[in-house]
Order: C-alpha cells, then sequence, then structure tokens
C-alpha cells in the first residue's frame, strides 16, 4: 500500500484511505474513526443512528425556546441567524461547566425572543475553540449581529452573568 503522507501524525486504520485522520484529533474523535472502520456492523448502525440525531440538533430554528446545539457545521448560519447570541464552550469532563448548564438553560428560557443560548463542545469542535482563542472552559462568549462583543471566563451566579451579557450587548462598559 502507499499513502501519500502530508502531514503528521496521520493515521490510516487497515488501510482505508478514506479513514485517513490528519493532525490531532480528541481522542473520542479517533475512536470514534477507528470503530467506524474496524468496528462491527452494529457499531456502524449505531454510529449512523447517532449522526441521524445530531444532523436534528444542529437545525436551527427561528426563534429557539432552548438551548441550541452549535456546531462547525452551523456556527456560521447561527451567527447570521440570531442577533443576541451567547455560545457555552465547554467540554463533558469539565464540572465547572456542568454546573453551569442549569444556568444556561434558565437565561435561555428567561430571555426567549431577546438572547439565544447555545452550547459549543469544545472536544467535538477544536476549530471554533481554538479560532476564538478559548483557553479555559466553561467560556460564554457573546455576540451581536455576529460579531464579538465580549467573553465571560468560568462558572457565575445567574444574576451576575444576565448583568454582563446585558451590558455587552448593549455597550455598557
Amino acid at each position: 500500500m502507499k499513502f501519500n503522507v502530508s502531514s503528521v501524525p496521520q493515521t490510516v486504520i487497515n488501510g482505508i484511505l478514506e479513514s485517513s485522520i490528519v493532525g490531532v484529533v480528541p481522542a473520542i474523535n479517533l475512536v470514534k474513526q477507528i470503530l467506524k472502520f474496524a468496528g462491527s456492523e452494529e457499531y456502524k448502525i449505531k454510529l449512523q443512528e447517532e449522526e441521524k440525531i445530531k444532523k436534528e440538533k444542529e437545525k436551527l430554528i427561528d426563534k429557539p425556546k432552548e438551548v441550541v446545539y452549535v456546531t462547525e457545521n452551523n456556527f456560521n448560519e447561527a451567527l447570521k441567524k440570531y442577533e443576541n447570541l451567547v455560545v457555552d464552550f465547554w467540554a463533558e469532563w469539565c464540572m465547572p461547566c456542568k454546573m453551569l448548564a442549569p444556568i444556561i438553560e434558565q437565561l435561555s428560557r428567561e430571555n426567549e425572543g431577546k438572547i439565544v443560548f447555545g452550547k459549543l463542545n469544545v472536544d467535538e469542535n477544536p476549530k471554533i475553540a481554538s479560532e476564538f482563542e478559548v483557553m479555559s472552559i466553561p467560556t460564554l462568549i457573546v455576540f451581536k449581529q455576529g460579531n464579538k462583543v465580549g467573553q465571560i471566563v468560568g462558572s457565575q451566579s445567574k444574576s451576575d452573568l444576565q448583568k454582563q451579557i446585558n451590558n455587552m450587548l448593549t455597550g455598557v462598559k
């Protein structure tokens, strides 16, 4: 077998060129790729079902009542679609992120029609996190008309978050 190695590291599973992974990827993505190309048929079916569910979650509705699921696939669309957008950069393993999650859900319901809240998993979407130089999580980035107007790092009380977000969206320092 002959492979054109364009970058290191590059992983090819079982000699299947389509399985090629270039560069460093989160461990979970590597495991999924290995199982996709070397796993059982049952696992491949399960992966297809998970992919369908993910695609459904990625659909952005006009006036969401709940937190939206933001990924590299729909991030730019979300910036264009929602005038006021707050994106929570988080990870499954992050305890402060888990503590912040119910607060984000409450803020989303309380600000329905005014501010849309989204969640972006940094392990599954490293390019967006890198683009916005997210170095610590949880990080909330506040966007107004597609432009970043502020950033909040760390877990805080609901009232403090609401005040900071409102100030960022209205331009109050």
